[in-house]
């Protein structure tokens, strides 16, 4: 207690507690993407933002405060064990991803043929023209969050593309 008011106390011991604080300030204080924007290298640090990537959460179905707790718990997640799911087979991602709560696949061999789909999938990351096929659904029909895990082990994942959907 701080007079009349609760306030909430955090006790930090480790990196981790101090991504999970960030995490924490995001969800409870930033009302706006701008705001998530400017916490996400503290609260998620194994992770690579590309520039102006969480714009694309003001196209997602429902409102940035509705949207932003999960999107906070599956990024964590991503950012705490992506690297290491993304070393080992990739077939095997989605599995264990899921056992963290966290739904995500590649696209199928039929998006990956079709240019409009591939052009709304490439961005220019680190001076090469990369594309972001692997993607987190936040709902089983819309809101996305396209990753690139292709540099992992060597680079953090790159989060590339926050939108409703993507053809």
């Amino acid at each position: 207690m701080y007079g009349d008011k609760k306030v909430p106390i955090w006790f930090v011991k480790s990196t981790h507690d101090v991504q999970r604080f960030f995490r924490w300030l995001i969800v409870v204080k930033a009302d706006s993407p701008a705001g998530f924007s400017e916490l996400t290298h503290e609260a998620f640090r194994d992770l690579a933002f590309v520039e102006g990537a969480v714009d694309g959460m003001k196209n997602m179905a429902g409102d940035y405060r509705s949207l932003v707790e999960k999107i906070v718990a599956d990024l964590g997640f991503l950012s705490d064990y992506g690297r290491e799911i993304f070393a080992g087979p990739w077939q095997e991602a989605p599995s264990r991803f899921g056992a963290g709560g966290v739904n995500i696949s590649d696209e199928n061999g039929n998006t990956k043929k079709n240019s409009v789909a591939k052009s709304r999938r490439k961005i220019t990351y680190k001076g090469k023209e990369r594309y972001f096929w692997w993607h987190i659904k936040l709902q089983p029909h819309q809101n996305r969050i396209h990753i690139l895990p292709d540099d992992v082990p060597k680079d953090p994942i790159a989060v590339g593309i926050f939108c409703k959907h993507l053809i």
